[in-house]
Protein backbone atom coordinates (compact mmCIF):
# COMPACT_ATOMS: atom_id res chain seq x y z
CA UNK A 1 0.00 0.00 0.00
CA UNK A 2 2.89 2.30 0.83
CA UNK A 3 4.41 1.76 -2.46
CA UNK A 4 1.10 2.58 -4.47
CA UNK A 5 0.46 6.12 -2.44
CA UNK A 6 4.62 6.91 -2.94
CA UNK A 7 3.59 6.16 -6.87
CA UNK A 8 0.30 8.24 -6.60
CA UNK A 9 2.14 11.34 -4.91
CA UNK A 10 5.22 11.16 -7.69
CA UNK A 11 2.46 11.04 -10.83
CA UNK A 12 0.61 13.98 -9.41
CA UNK A 13 3.78 16.38 -8.60
CA UNK A 14 4.93 15.04 -12.19
CA UNK A 15 1.61 15.79 -13.83
CA UNK A 16 2.25 19.26 -11.63
CA UNK A 17 5.26 19.75 -13.00
CA UNK A 18 4.41 18.79 -16.89
CA UNK A 19 1.45 21.30 -16.18
CA UNK A 20 4.29 24.34 -15.12
CA UNK A 21 6.37 23.44 -17.70
CA UNK A 22 3.13 24.28 -21.33
CA UNK A 23 2.78 27.26 -18.70
CA UNK A 24 5.94 28.75 -19.41
CA UNK A 25 6.07 27.17 -22.93
CA UNK A 26 3.29 29.28 -23.70
CA UNK A 27 4.42 32.46 -21.89
CA UNK A 28 7.95 31.52 -23.67
CA UNK A 29 6.16 31.43 -27.21
CA UNK A 30 4.20 34.40 -26.36
CA UNK A 31 7.09 36.50 -25.72
CA UNK A 32 9.12 35.15 -28.84
CA UNK A 33 5.86 35.94 -31.02
CA UNK A 34 5.67 39.33 -29.63
CA UNK A 35 9.24 39.93 -30.27
CA UNK A 36 9.04 38.38 -33.63
CA UNK A 37 5.94 40.93 -34.48
CA UNK A 38 8.06 44.16 -33.64
CA UNK A 39 11.09 42.81 -35.25
CA UNK A 40 13.10 42.60 -32.47
CA UNK A 41 15.79 40.22 -31.35
CA UNK A 42 15.41 37.50 -28.30
CA UNK A 43 15.96 39.39 -25.00
CA UNK A 44 17.33 38.17 -21.55
CA UNK A 45 13.18 37.77 -20.27
CA UNK A 46 13.14 35.11 -22.64
CA UNK A 47 16.39 33.85 -21.51
CA UNK A 48 15.25 33.55 -17.91
CA UNK A 49 11.95 31.74 -19.17
CA UNK A 50 13.98 29.19 -21.08
CA UNK A 51 16.14 28.22 -17.72
CA UNK A 52 12.71 27.79 -16.11
CA UNK A 53 11.75 25.26 -18.40
CA UNK A 54 15.21 23.60 -18.30
CA UNK A 55 15.00 23.55 -14.11
CA UNK A 56 11.45 22.21 -14.64
CA UNK A 57 12.30 19.56 -16.76
CA UNK A 58 15.61 18.66 -14.78
CA UNK A 59 12.86 17.71 -11.64
CA UNK A 60 10.95 16.11 -14.33
CA UNK A 61 13.04 13.39 -15.52
CA UNK A 62 14.18 13.35 -11.35
CA UNK A 63 10.56 12.10 -10.52
CA UNK A 64 10.41 10.01 -13.53
CA UNK A 65 13.73 8.41 -12.20
CA UNK A 66 11.64 7.57 -8.87
CA UNK A 67 9.19 6.26 -9.74
CA UNK A 68 11.28 4.16 -12.11
CA UNK A 69 12.46 2.72 -9.31
CA UNK A 70 9.52 2.30 -7.22
CA UNK A 71 8.32 -0.07 -9.39
CA UNK A 72 11.85 -1.88 -8.58
CA UNK A 73 14.26 -1.09 -11.76
CA UNK A 74 17.37 -0.66 -11.20
CA UNK A 75 19.01 2.94 -10.39
CA UNK A 76 20.95 4.57 -12.93
CA UNK A 77 23.23 7.57 -12.12
CA UNK A 78 23.78 10.53 -14.00
CA UNK A 79 25.91 11.33 -17.07
CA UNK A 80 29.16 12.90 -16.00
CA UNK A 81 29.00 15.55 -18.85
CA UNK A 82 25.29 16.30 -19.68
CA UNK A 83 23.43 14.77 -16.31
CA UNK A 84 21.24 12.86 -18.53
CA UNK A 85 20.09 9.00 -16.47
CA UNK A 86 21.89 6.49 -18.33
CA UNK A 87 22.67 2.94 -17.21
CA UNK A 88 25.28 2.48 -14.11
CA UNK A 89 27.66 0.39 -16.33
CA UNK A 90 27.20 2.33 -19.42
CA UNK A 91 30.44 3.49 -20.81
CA UNK A 92 29.44 6.17 -22.78
CA UNK A 93 26.48 8.33 -22.75
CA UNK A 94 23.84 7.74 -24.96
CA UNK A 95 22.61 11.62 -25.19
CA UNK A 96 26.06 13.42 -25.44
CA UNK A 97 28.24 10.54 -26.55
CA UNK A 98 31.19 11.31 -23.86
CA UNK A 99 33.14 8.39 -22.10
CA UNK A 100 32.19 8.16 -18.39
CA UNK A 101 34.42 7.84 -16.11
CA UNK A 102 34.69 4.03 -14.36
CA UNK A 103 37.11 4.72 -11.49
CA UNK A 104 34.31 5.87 -8.72
CA UNK A 105 31.57 2.90 -7.06
CA UNK A 106 28.42 3.24 -7.76
CA UNK A 107 25.91 2.87 -4.65
CA UNK A 108 23.57 0.09 -5.03
CA UNK A 109 20.46 1.72 -3.63
CA UNK A 110 20.48 5.17 -4.79
CA UNK A 111 22.47 4.72 -8.19
CA UNK A 112 24.77 8.12 -7.16
CA UNK A 113 28.66 8.22 -8.07
CA UNK A 114 30.55 7.34 -4.72
CA UNK A 115 34.28 7.38 -4.11
CA UNK A 116 36.41 4.10 -4.24
CA UNK A 117 37.31 4.26 -0.61
CA UNK A 118 34.66 4.68 2.26
CA UNK A 119 32.07 2.00 3.93
CA UNK A 120 28.48 3.97 3.58
CA UNK A 121 27.32 5.72 0.71
CA UNK A 122 26.88 9.56 2.06
CA UNK A 123 23.34 10.00 -0.11
CA UNK A 124 21.45 7.14 1.18
CA UNK A 125 23.09 5.55 4.02
CA UNK A 126 23.97 1.80 2.14
CA UNK A 127 26.62 -0.09 3.51
CA UNK A 128 28.78 -0.11 0.23
CA UNK A 129 30.88 -3.54 1.04
CA UNK A 130 27.55 -5.31 1.85
CA UNK A 131 24.83 -3.34 -0.05
CA UNK A 132 22.47 -3.01 2.71
CA UNK A 133 20.88 0.15 3.24
CA UNK A 134 21.60 1.36 7.11
CA UNK A 135 18.98 2.72 8.99
CA UNK A 136 18.97 6.24 10.68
Amino acid sequence: METWIRNVKLKLQLANLEREKEKKLLELGREAFALFQKGEAINDGLRGIYQEILSLEEEIEDLLEKARQAQGARPRVTCSSCGAYIERDAQYCPYCGSRQKQSARTCSNCGKSVSSQGKFCPYCGTNLEEGDSVDD
